[in-house]
């Protein structure tokens, strides 16, 4: 006996799984702000009495922070969009089958657009922690700040794409397939070349001790202490 996976089924096991993973980046989003938000207090000695606008300034003066609550807003903006159109599709639509073989229509529009959003943000804050890793060094990261913008151009184009796709059309078509495959590829290169830069940044900083008394512990900081 076999057992076929449809699409609606499909969906559904998605919707689940998704938000089991959307559940974890909840409680370690929150987590991991609250901690940054302590350090920042014990930092500027802000303490318990201290008014609201104070420790409100001395957050939204932090990049990494304000990053990090534009990619909560981004993340649970897409995983509700699914769950509304997992729900509609399961529920209301006359063809469950023909629905979610067909991603198309504003929600999956939007979607894929808070999608997109989510990994420029994600990007944006390697390379934050990347040119500050190397004392604020523009030659260093101009090339992931390019291929940043080369990302959300092609995430606007492959976004674009959806919109104008019409019932019968694929995803896997030769004119939305570049985008996907191009911003994925612009994805990897960006990862992986903050990557080794911060790490060979470190190695560097800990191989001399001169170095690392210079400007080992604010490097070490920056990558250890950001959400």
């Amino acid at each position: 006996m076999t057992l076929a996976l449809t699409a609606s089924s499909a969906a559904f096991f998605g919707a689940v799984i998704g938000s089991f993973l959307y559940g974890l980046f909840f409680l370690l989003a929150i987590l991991s702000t609250v901690l940054h938000i302590q350090r920042i207090k014990r930092n500027n000695r802000v303490n318990a009495g201290a008014s609201r606008g104070v420790v409100m300034r001395s957050v939204l003066r932090n990049p990494m922070i304000v990053a990090s609550f534009a990619m909560f807003l981004t993340v649970t903006a897409r995983w509700v969009l699914d769950m509304v159109n997992t729900a509609y599709g399961l529920l209301e639509s006359e063809d469950s089958e023909l629905y979610f073989s067909t991603p198309i229509g504003p929600t999956a529009v939007v979607g894929m657009a808070f999608f997109i959003a989510s990994l420029v943000i994600c990007d944006a804050m390697i390379v934050y922690r990347l040119w500050s890793v190397w004392n604020n060094s523009t030659v260093v990261a101009i090339f992931p700040f390019l291929s940043l913008l080369a990302m959300l151009a092609c995430g606007i184009g492959f976004t674009y794409q959806m919109a104008i796709m019409t019932p019968g059309d694929s995803v896997f078509a030769a004119r939305i397939r570049r985008w996907v495959v191009t911003d994925s590829v612009l994805n990897l290169v960006t990862n992986i070349y903050c990557t080794a830069f911060i790490a060979y940044r470190i190695h560097v900083v800990n191989s001399d001790p001169n170095l690392a008394r210079l400007h080992g512990r604010r490097d070490l900081k920056v990558i250890f202490t950001s959400p």
